[in-house]
């Protein structure tokens, strides 16, 4: 691998002397090795007397890291350097370490290492930015963030597994990265960033983006050291302080003010009556969707105050079936100001999924390279994505942490409010352990302040400061009104968002309190930083993506967190509805309303279709998602050794979450196969032919010899293959069923054949090991489904198989669990 001085040669007395001048003129630790200059040779002349640009890894005094510098220094031929200026940190990453730099005019690059791994490299075009949005002010912007007037271009290759010593070089057209101790490799053009050769690593380019007058101006002021955040504030207070004042004022002499509603009457008509929403979750089984209606806080109720209206935007993308994805609704809680209005949305989690990005801008990374500030360009994901909202504070109002796809940006602080996204897909809620360290399961977080509510109480940590403002603590908490946000995880198991232009810290978390909000945090305030966006994306190139603000007053633009954001965001997508069937027969024609589903029953998790017995023969195959359902074996009561109700009959509540029921066939004392009831062996198991049996493990066809003594429940079938039949069971043709598992489903067929047709049968659907329901006794195999005619009953004459409805699956949990030792 190329060090700097060997990419572009520098002479050792130079380099050594670029060193002593870094560490005199800004107390920096360098390695002469480290230090290269930008450009070519420009001549003896020009280098001592207007000086050279120089790109340089060094230490600041007291930081764990090496992070990249630039300077321009003046050198006399001889290599003496006469003057250092514009000493600037181009990365600022003090928590990680930036080593590897290669330069090769026009471009430089380095790699970063952070928690004892490299993910990321980045390339440096030292040309400058190709296009430079927002005119002067971002020139501004680039000379105190880059030392250059141009700035530069800047690229980072993000490694989906991280390595642990790459090597990296530049050549005239790509950098090229590899992994010695993996033997991966990943060239990347220099011109556009494509990806010539190599998998597993994402490009991303960076964007300046034109700010608002206004905020480049704060931004910029909050950049100078000697001026800090504490004028911005002072002057952020008192604006925001003058605005209510007036707001007050204005309501106690004319009464309520003549404004827009909260929330756009396209987003949807009037709330379901009571009885029409008891109905129906009655019938999908939705018995936590939408979330009760919210009771007002104010002695007079405005019209639909507190009443979930559902979001029925025609162009939005949902599940075929499902109930509304987003259901909307306002609240007030403020006497002193009953004009102010809290707008809540709420996302069904088990339509939705939840993700994060890092801004271009913000956070600012302590570790790494920034965020790239916009929506992932995977297609798969662009056409999933339903809605986008605003993340946290700045990185400078706290440092509270991001991780983004087990990428750090911020490390986490322990005990700070918490949205994480987990490998599985849940979302936690919650506040961080008292560590820094980070769970495997989590793969994103996002952190700010303390909880404004957690289980009931409203601001549990006691915080005097919801942000930044100068001298917020006390009164000055009452009456800091700015447009703020904020998320919660609902008690049933819901995300809500929630939106005001004109509150308090503490109203807020009034407000997530009366909505049932198990566990809320405060995200971001004041305007052009909060907005939740419904949004659809059809095709990027072409800005073909259409979208609607969840209230009129949110002040973002279109397309914020489409192509370029500074602040970190989250966004929804749908969930990929996982199919009822077996993988090996995904391209089937399954039929999901001919049978009984749980709940939600939009959300199929059992299927049948028709499947070949053999010959012309035709049966049908039933599959059944046992992440869905739970199964339960009784014994029939013709059966040998069935004494009591308990091994005959399911419990009242196991009857209660009843979907159907399989027949399992009945033994016959002149030919018995084996039974096994409640531990006891009440009829014998024949050698070499498999038994379905009901363990602490799950539900399995063992194959082989059975132990009684590990398995409670066991039923002995007829071998498919290898064992010969028993007397003439499975050689004729007529009504019989065969059942199997593969993967996370049971697999049952029915019809008229003999055992070769069912056993390919099962075969087809990927099942190594079935067993035939051909127990002696010749009775028709049947299915009975509840809410039917034919409906499932308490016990049957033959063995019989339940299927019982699962509770559905959580898909947000409190983050605390993760911590429990």
């Amino acid at each position: 691998m190329l060090t700097a001085a060997q990419s572009h040669p520098v002479r050792g007395e130079a380099r050594s002397a670029i060193a002593r001048a870094a560490r005199i003129s800004a107390g920096l630790t360098v390695d002469a090795a480290d230090v290269a200059f930008e450009e070519g040779d420009v001549g003896t002349a020009h280098g001592w007397s207007v000086g050279r640009r120089v790109i340089f890894v060094a230490r600041a005094r007291g930081a764990p890291g090496r992070d990249v510098f630039r300077a321009v220094v003046r050198v006399t031929p001889r290599g003496d350097v006469i003057a250092m200026r514009g000493v600037t940190n181009v990365t600022r990453t003090p928590l990680d370490d930036d080593a590897g730099l290669v330069v090769r005019p026009p471009y430089a690059a380095f790699w970063t290492r952070a928690y004892g791994q490299v993910q990321t490299a980045s390339v440096l075009d030292l040309r400058g930015a190709r296009s430079v949005a927002g005119g002067w002010r971002s020139n501004v912007s680039m000379l105190a963030d880059t030392g250059s007037w141009r700035g530069f271009e800047r690229m980072d290759l993000r490694l989906d597994r991280p390595a642990r010593a790459p090597e990296l070089s530049l050549d005239a057209a790509r950098a090229t990265l590899a992994d010695p101790e993996t033997h991966r490799r990943w060239d990347v053009s220099l011109a556009d960033g494509a990806v010539e050769h190599g998998d597993g690593i994402v490009v991303t380019r960076g964007e300046r983006l034109a700010k608002p007058l206004v905020l480049w101006l704060v931004d910029r002021v909050r950049a100078v050291a000697w001026i800090g955040a504490a004028p911005v504030a002072w002057a952020e207070r008192l604006a925001f302080a003058a605005r209510d004042f007036g707001r007050r004022l204005r309501y106690r002499w004319f009464g309520r003010e003549t404004r827009s509603a909260p929330a756009d009457d396209a987003l949807g008509g009037a709330p379901p009556t009571t009885r029409g929403t008891e109905i129906a979750r009655a019938l999908s089984g939705d018995t936590d969707w939408p979330p009760p209606s919210i009771r007002p806080r104010l002695r007079t109720a405005e019209r639909w105050e507190g009443l979930w209206r559902p979001v029925e935007l025609p162009w939005l993308r949902t599940i075929p079936g499902a109930p509304p994805t987003f259901y909307r609704t306002f609240i007030r809680v403020d006497s002193d100001r009953p004009y102010t209005r809290v707008v809540i949305v709420a996302a069904d989690m088990r339509q939705l999924e939840l993700a994060m990005r890092a801004g271009s801008e913000d956070p600012q990374p302590l570790v790494g390279p920034p965020g790239d500030g916009r929506l992932p360009r995977d297609p798969d994901v662009q056409s999933r994505v339903v809605a986008v909202f605003n993340g946290a504070f700045k990185t400078e109002h706290g440092q509270y942490g991001m991780m983004v796809d087990r990428r750090v940006l911020l490390p986490p602080q322990p005990r700070a409010a918490t949205v994480a996204v987990l490998a599985d897909g849940r979302v936690a809620y919650g506040s961080w352990g008292a560590t820094r360290t980070i769970p495997d399961t989590v793969t994103s977080f996002r952190q700010n302040l303390d909880p404004l509510v957690a289980d009931g109480i409203e601001n549990p940590a006691r915080r005097m400061q919801w942000g930044f403002v100068l001298g917020a603590t006390g009164g000055g908490l009452e009456s800091l009104q700015t447009m703020r946000s904020g998320t919660c995880m609902h008690a049933g198991g819901q995300l809500l968002y929630f939106w005001s232009e004109d509150i308090s810290g503490r109203m807020l978390g009034r407000a997530m309190n009366a909505a049932g909000c198990a566990y809320g945090i405060h995200l971001d305030m004041n305007p052009l930083h909060t907005g939740f966006h419904f949004l659809r994306i059809d095709d990027l190139a072409h800005r073909r993506f259409q979208y609607a603000e969840l209230a009129v007053e949110m002040d973002i633009p279109d397309d914020r967190y489409v192509y370029w954001s500074p602040k970190d965001f989250f966004y929804l997508s749908l969930r990929r509805v996982p199919s009822p069937a077996p993988a090996r027969l995904a391209g089937a024609t399954w039929e999901t309303d001919t049978v009984a589903q749980p709940a939600p029953t939009w959300l199929p998790a059992i299927a049948t279709t028709d499947v070949s017995l053999g010959g012309t023969h035709r049966g049908r195959m039933l599959a059944v998602d046992l992440r869905r359902i739970e199964l339960r074996f009784r014994a029939g009561l013709q059966e040998p050794g069935a004494r009591t109700p308990d091994d005959t009959t399911i419990s009242a509540d196991d009857a209660r979450r009843v979907v159907g029921a399989l027949m399992l066939g009945l033994t016959r004392p002149s030919d018995p196969a084996g039974l096994l009831i409640d531990g006891r062996v009440t009829s014998p198991f024949v050698p070499g032919h498999p038994a379905l049996a009901f363990d602490p493990n799950g539900v399995r066809v063992v194959a082989g010899e059975l132990i009684p003594h590990e398995i409670q429940w066991a039923l002995q079938g007829h071998a498919l293959t290898d064992a010969p039949p028993r007397q003439d069971a499975g050689t004729t043709l007529r009504p019989r069923a065969a059942l199997g598992f593969v993967g996370t489903h049971l697999v049952y067929v029915w019809g008229n054949g003999d055992a070769d047709g069912f056993a390919t049968a099962l075969r087809t659907a990927g099942v190594e090991n079935g067993v035939l329901l051909e127990r002696g006794t010749p009775l028709p195999p049947e299915q009975h489904w509840a809410r039917t005619d034919d409906a499932v009953r308490d016990a049957y004459p033959q063995s019989v198989l339940y299927l019982l409805a699962r509770p559905p699956a959580r898909r947000m949990l409190r983050l605390e669990t993760l911590f429990v030792p």
